[in-house]
């Protein structure tokens, strides 16, 4: 996987509006994501109190035995003293952290939310023991604060379903123990939790006995293991999440860059205005006013925004894959290229006739009259910004459209 690169990003989004416009902008913006959002970093918070489980989980995600190099440390006194940094082993853009518990000598609760630079990671694992804690709802109101998704885990659960086991006897039922400790857990939580799916009930070493077991038979149930002891529901769950915020981090960048470079390219056309206008000439077509437009002229600098914007024909394919809002803005700004009649040109620069006689005058000039005489520069500049700001407005609202599109 490739470093992430942002600004190599960025400009391949500005050269790439800079060129093309808005044309087949949803092509390029699906091929980026494809290919790149992998690349973003994004982080898992792996938080909760001493002797809780967290460590073991770690090494699980890392397939590492707990007494293994570079794996989590465990103890049953506080064994994480610094946030410490861990590598998915598929994907080194993704990286989980083992932070220490909360009210400890080095973390205060006072100020561990600044101490931990709680702000920084993109998902949490929060890890419960047999008993809430203050802390532990502190935490999540914290994290609940920022915004930030985050999922419950109550870990060891094989211990409480082998305790149960002694105790019931023969009316032991252990998907009943389960939901009991669910229903508990969804109880102390309250209002910080949406949804019973965002608690967790697993088991690192029944997973790994399990799956031990299955290779003793000569079986793969790797991942029918993990179900089980829900460590797969829960590792697919928060992969989800981060994948999610690579993807966002990518449209940003992907929007930063294209609104840029599309504001830009407006500006460029804007300031050749005048040139173009230059070559309109003056005549006078009644005695209070002279005001004209060179058809042609107009026609063809039309064809000129609409190629450089990249607005698509309708009925194209591209067309068709816009959202509604875009295809009503493209249909009514192409209508007024197949409208450049001599009337609807006459009427578009009465519009910005300083008296409003002229309006009226030019309502009643033979079509043929306008085409004939060329008016002033002023009066092609102004339809022609009135034409381009149009132009621009619809090449923006596919832009957006696009946007939104990615960020569902």
């Amino acid at each position: 996987m490739e470093p992430w690169a942002p600004k190599k990003h960025y400009d391949d989004a500005y050269s790439y509006v800079m060129k093309n416009g808005v044309s087949k902008i949803n092509d390029f913006f699906e091929e980026k994501l494809k290919n790149s959002a992998g690349e973003v970093k994004v982080k898992t918070a792996i938080v909760g109190t001493t002797g809780s489980g967290k460590s073991t989980f770690i090494n699980t995600l890392l397939r590492l035995e707990d007494s293994a190099k570079g794996a989590a440390k465990v103890g049953v006194t506080e064994s994480t003293q610094d946030c410490q940094r861990y590598e998915d082993p598929d994907n080194a853009n993704i990286e989980y952290w083992d932070l220490p518990g909360m009210g400890t000598d080095n973390f205060p609760a006072e100020t561990y939310f600044q101490d931990v630079k709680l702000n920084e990671y993109d998902t949490f694992v929060i890890f419960i023991d047999t008993r809430f804690r203050k802390d532990d709802l502190e935490l999540a109101r914290e994290i609940t604060s920022h915004r930030k998704k985050y999922f419950f885990v109550r870990a060891k659960i094989d211990q409480d379903v082998r305790s149960a086991k002694r105790s019931c006897g023969e009316s032991f039922n252990e998907a009943d123990v389960l939901a009991k400790i669910r229903s508990e857990c969804s109880e102390k939580l309250g209002d910080l939790l949406s949804n019973e799916e965002k608690i967790f009930l697993i088991s690192c070493h029944g997973f790994e006995k399990c799956r031990e077991k299955c290779e003793e038979r000569g079986e793969k149930c790797g991942e029918k293991c993990g179900e089980k002891y829900q460590l797969e529901p829960l590792i697919k769950a928060n992969r989800d999440v981060l994948y999610q915020n690579q993807q966002d981090a990518m449209i940003r960048l992907l929007e930063k860059a294209s609104m840029a470079a599309l504001e830009e390219k407006v500006k460029v056309l804007g300031g050749d205005i005048w040139k173009t206008s230059a070559w309109s000439g003056v005549a006078a077509v009644v005695p209070v006013v002279s005001i004209g437009v060179d058809v042609l002229l107009i026609k063809k600098e039309f064809k000129r925004y609409k190629t450089e914007l990249g607005i698509p024909e309708e009925k194209s394919d591209e067309f068709e894959n816009l959202d509604p809002t875009s295809k009503a803005k493209v249909s009514l700004t192409l209508k007024l290229l197949t409208e450049f009649t001599a009337k609807g040109i006459g009427a578009l620069a009465a519009a910005y006739a300083v008296e409003t006689q002229i309006e009226k005058v030019f309502s009643f000039l033979p079509a043929g009259l306008i085409i004939a005489c060329p008016l002033s520069g002023i009066t092609t500049y102004k339809v022609l910004d009135y034409i381009l700001k149009a132009m621009a407005d619809t090449a923006f609202a596919i832009l957006v459209g696009v946007i939104k599109s990615k960020k569902k």
